[in-house]
């Protein structure tokens, strides 16, 4: 008699802990509570599970190594000058291609067409990254570089370092 009554306590007491998460409307037994617990167990560790793997990229990838300060050379970023003017020429020829790709996706919307064309401008830029065997940052520095210093792209013209304004689209 008395495990009985210090059952029945104990369900009670698991029902009020479990109240907050848990919709109880409906356990009358200890199996039910226990199957609902499984399940909101199962649930929770799978929602924890798909939660690890989406953020592991980035907790898991190993800082960039620090660029090499500046050489006499003229070395900049751990880059001679020629391979740096070699990376900014060819993330310049691929601008107009990408723009042109862009305006086709999305017509006249300007925030949207430079949008897709620098998500375009980042594929390449891993492309250069794993060609010259650098990192990101290197290819983006050199980008930064050729603009501020007005190298030519492919047209003879420096690149613009303009972005449209955010314009919200009216769909």
């Amino acid at each position: 008699m008395i495990g009985l009554t210090v059952w029945r306590e104990g369900l009670e007491r698991a029902k009020q802990l479990a109240e907050a998460w848990l919709p109880l409307h409906g356990i009358h037994s200890r199996r039910h509570l226990l199957v609902s617990l499984g399940w909101h167990s199962l649930t929770l560790l799978a929602a924890a599970v798909v939660i690890a793997q989406a953020t592991a990229p980035v907790w898991s990838t190993p800082e960039p190594s620090p660029l090499p300060p500046d050489g006499a050379d003229g070395t900049r970023f751990g880059l001679p000058e020629a391979q740096r003017r070699a990376i900014f020429a060819r993330l310049a020829d691929q601008e107009p291609i990408a723009k042109r790709i862009a305006r086709v996706r999305f017509g006249s919307h300007a925030w949207s067409v430079e949008d897709d064309r620098a998500r375009m401008e980042k594929d390449t830029a891993r492309a250069l990254a794993r060609r010259h065997g650098i990192n990101l940052s290197q290819v983006y520095l050199v980008l930064d570089e050729g603009i501020r210093k007005r190298w030519v792209g492919a047209r003879g013209q420096p690149l613009l370092a303009t972005t449209p304004p955010l314009d919200r689209r009216r769909e």
